[in-house]
């Protein structure tokens, strides 16, 4: 059948003899570290298959589920946390995300061409050679103006240092005051007929700058509006059969990359084939990052993943009344 066929390809059998390790008498806690013997067992089944997948090589959360099929029969599922370049033979093998965003003419698509069209905007303007030019201008004009005006500052105060001297040898103290207020209002004339046309350059890259933020700002909204989209079209099972978005399960927005851990995406593709979960855990796969050595378990995250698998978990003690 075309079901079984899609469920066996991400379906996975232990290799050798797993008959001497008990089942675990409940799911445990995914926020331990602490794998069953089957989780390790089935780690070390995926570990050999993961360096033919070069993205992983930087670093990436892995998982696996160990399951039991409508037969009794054990086995387990796959799952990377995020997204992985690779192959779509490669990418088979693993469970697929909680909501297909590649989807062609999918709302995804749409929202994220519109978010694409502004980006461009952005940088059309802020690439316009109008834009440099009046940049390259206004920074040579104002360097410019500055020199001269400071020139011009200099002159008034030899010309003052000279006045004080001519007062102190008697000379027409009413004649020096013209001089003096004459000079002022020279150097307020020359400032600002030199920096009107730096004024007027930075006045249209100002306007310029208003163009982008109103973009990036819009950018923004939009950004957020795909983000809310996604979060509230992401349904998400329960071992009970219940379905909540991400949007009810966090009760608002939620944090960046909700859903997209390698643990929820296990259980919603167990609970939806009709698999009865088993045992979890996630570990590390490529280079250390913070302290992550390869092929050591890790507890799941608690900023995403604590509320969805708080969701998903209710009810799972069910499947362990056969164990």
């Amino acid at each position: 059948m075309e079901k079984n066929s899609y469920i066996e390809s991400r379906l996975h059998r232990f290799e050798g003899d797993i008959s001497g390790i008990a089942l675990p008498r409940s799911f445990g806690d995914p926020f331990h570290a602490e794998p069953h013997a089957l989780v390790s067992r089935a780690a070390e089944l995926v570990l050999p298959r993961l360096g033919a997948i070069a993205a992983l090589a930087e670093g990436k959360m892995m998982g696996v589920l160990v399951v039991r099929d409508d037969a009794g029969e054990l086995a387990y599922l796959a799952a990377y946390s995020g997204d992985v370049a690779c192959t779509e033979a490669q990418r088979a093998y693993f469970v697929p995300p909680l909501l297909d965003l590649d989807e062609p003419g999918g709302f995804y698509e749409r929202l994220d061409a519109e978010v694409m069209r502004v980006d461009r905007l952005i940088r059309e303007v802020e690439g316009s050679a109008t834009l440099r030019r009046a940049v390259a201008e206004a920074g040579a004009a104002r360097e410019r103006a500055e020199q001269a005006i400071a020139g011009q500052k200099e002159r008034n105060r030899q010309a003052k240092r000279q006045r004080e001297e001519q007062r102190a040898a008697g000379a027409d103290a009413a004649a020096l005051v013209r001089e003096s207020q004459y000079e002022r209002a020279e150097l307020k004339r020359l400032r600002r007929r030199l920096l009107q046309p730096v004024e007027a350059l930075e006045a249209q890259i100002a306007g310029y700058e208003r163009d982008v933020e109103r973009l990036k700002q819009q950018r923004r909204m939009m950004s957020e509006a795909v983000q809310r989209e996604i979060f509230a079209l992401t349904r998400v099972l329960n071992a009970r059969g219940e379905q909540h978005s991400l949007l009810q399960i966090f009760d608002g927005l939620p944090p960046s990359g909700a859903g997209s851990c390698a643990a929820p995406k296990l259980l919603q593709y167990a609970f939806a084939q009709g698999l009865a979960p088993l045992a979890m855990g996630e570990f590390w796969y490529g280079a250390p990052l913070g302290g992550r050595q390869q092929g050591r378990f890790y507890p799941s995250c608690e900023s995403r993943c604590r509320p969805i698998l708080g969701f998903m978990l209710q009810g799972v003690e069910r499947y362990f009344t056969r164990s």
